[in-house]
């Protein structure tokens, strides 16, 4: 019969799995390992995602329909600014981003990760925190795909009638956004009921084709706008008459690009959605590393050629979505469009799949307890979504807004930096670098496809509860002052990033 683990919902009464290094050193659990053995002799099929996959699935996540805001966001910042800016906001969360890697070894869920280091009243709020945002940005994420979709439903309708659809509508006795918002839950339902993250994972990845199109699109569109009004632009000094002024160095309303930057690079607590299944664990930092280039290069090229060519074609009228400055009857509008739908279609699911993940792990150890827990709680997700988006969608803004600075705080600074914190003072101490044993969640692959003894299997596990970790090299209290500083630094850049939108 399948292994069965009587497991408490409290991490803390949970038995800790047995560990063991793998053939490249790395400690995993019994059930990684076995699994990975398994995955090699053929007994079970390879889901396993490639590095390419990986690196495809971040860069669709951390890119997303980002792009057309851009624009807008330079003209706030000015380009050398917001170039210094984003090259400031990746760099920081990629430093959280190998923290949390290196804590986790891809293996342990975000909240699971900072019991380890911090205790259980710490995951309730890092589980609360984590759930918010992800919860909020999908949420966003159906708000772009519905406008999107209806749309391009009113351009088709356009060409063919000639008459026009108002979107923003509350209503079913006409054609409204009502009708899109309904669809796109269906569908967007069917999705998330993906059981296999490999799958889903494969599906994410494809979504870059959209993403590049998104980009190539405002690079391509800011480009001829600066050729048709080269003669113009006015790059130093002040414009006059005609002329169109470019900001080169700084713009009074940087802090709002910053935030934009910085938020599009939360992606600490979802690092165990895209990591889990890994076929090459040890490629980890370099994956997530090129990933981040390949976000960060696209965010720089579309920005700074868009900024420019938008600003030559719209003077100081560049719209937060730069694609609403076109008709929506625009053919090129409308296969941007359709790109951004795709997208975001690709990535709702995910969204998903990690709070099924987070919320079912902490309460049941399992990222899927049954096809009912699983379908109710998408369901609610997602009929939420839909009556935030119809009937408050300026409220939405505003939520977004809040959330994604508090969230980012927290979980791209704060969390990770407050782990390596705790551990160097541990070590300063000379004592155990975890708070406490931890259990993973549970692979459903080798329950169906392992028999063991479960009483056995047990007793094992609890012959092998971890006392902590190694202890490591001990620090001196000038190391331990050093590295406090350096980590106060980044929590710093970070927070002054996020929270400057409000104040300046």
């Amino acid at each position: 019969g399948d292994i069965t683990f009587h497991q408490s919902w409290k991490q803390k009464d949970r038995v800790p799995f047995p560990t063991m290094e793998d053939s490249h050193g790395t400690e995993k659990s019994y059930r990684k390992v076995l699994r990975n053995s398994l995955t090699d002799l053929g007994v079970l099929k390879d889901d396993r995602q490639s590095s390419k996959q990986t690196i495809f699935s971040l860069w669709n996540a951390l890119s997303g329909a980002g792009a057309i805001s851009y624009p807008w966001g330079f003209s706030e910042s000015g380009i050398f600014m917001g170039l210094g800016v984003l090259l400031i906001s990746p760099l920081s969360s990629l430093f959280t981003s190998f923290v949390t890697l290196d804590l986790s070894h891809g293996e342990l869920e975000f909240s699971i990760m900072i019991y380890k280091y911090l205790g259980y009243k710490m995951q309730v709020f890092a589980l609360f925190i984590s759930l918010f945002s992800v919860a909020s940005t999908a949420c966003q994420a159906f708000s772009v795909l519905n406008s999107v979709f209806f749309y391009t439903i009113g351009a088709f309708n356009d060409w063919a009638t000639g008459n026009e659809l108002t979107f923003g509508t509350v209503t079913l006795s006409e054609f409204s956004s009502t009708y899109t918002a309904v669809i796109i839950g269906i569908a967007m339902l069917a999705l998330s009921m993906l059981k296999k993250p490999a799958l889903l994972m494969k599906i994410v990845s494809y979504g870059v084709i959209c993403s590049i199109t998104v980009y190539s699109f405002v690079t391509a569109y800011g480009i001829y706008g600066w050729s048709q009004h080269y003669d113009k632009l006015v790059f130093t000094g002040d414009a006059h008459g005609d002329e169109i002024k470019v900001e080169l160095f700084y713009s009074a309303g940087w802090s709002k690009c910053a935030a934009i930057f910085v938020q599009g690079f939360i992606t600490q607590n979802m690092l165990y959605a895209f990591f889990k299944n890994q076929r090459h664990p040890e490629n980890n930092k370099r994956d997530l590393s090129i990933a981040f280039l390949l976000t960060t290069g696209g965010y720089a090229i579309a920005a700074t050629f868009g900024y420019i060519g938008w600003q030559a074609m719209y003077p100081n009228n560049i719209q937060q979505n730069c694609i609403d400055n076109l008709s929506y009857t625009n053919p090129i509008a409308f296969i941007v469009r359709l790109g951004i739908m795709f997208q975001t279609c690709s990535v709702i699911p995910l969204f998903l799949y990690v709070i099924r993940t987070q919320l079912f792990g902490f309460f049941m150890n399992s990222e899927w307890p049954s096809s009912r827990h699983v379908f109710i709680l998408n369901l609610v997700i997602i009929v939420a979504c839909t009556i935030i988006n119809l009937f408050f969608p300026k409220q939405l803004g505003m939520i977004i807004d809040y959330s994604a600075t508090i969230c980012g705080i927290c979980i791209t600074f704060f969390l990770p930096l407050a782990c390596v914190a705790a551990i160097d003072y541990r070590r300063y101490k000379g004592k155990n670098i975890t708070y406490a044993p931890v259990v993973p969640l549970q692979d459903e692959l080798i329950n169906q496809s392992v028999n063991h003894d479960a009483e056995d299997t047990h007793e094992k596990e609890e012959s092998h509860i971890l006392e902590g970790e190694n202890r490591g090299e001990p620090l001196t209290l000038n190391k331990l002052g050093m590295n406090l500083a350096f980590y106060a630094f980044i929590f710093a850049l970070g927070f002054g990033l996020l929270y400057f939108q409000f104040i300046l």
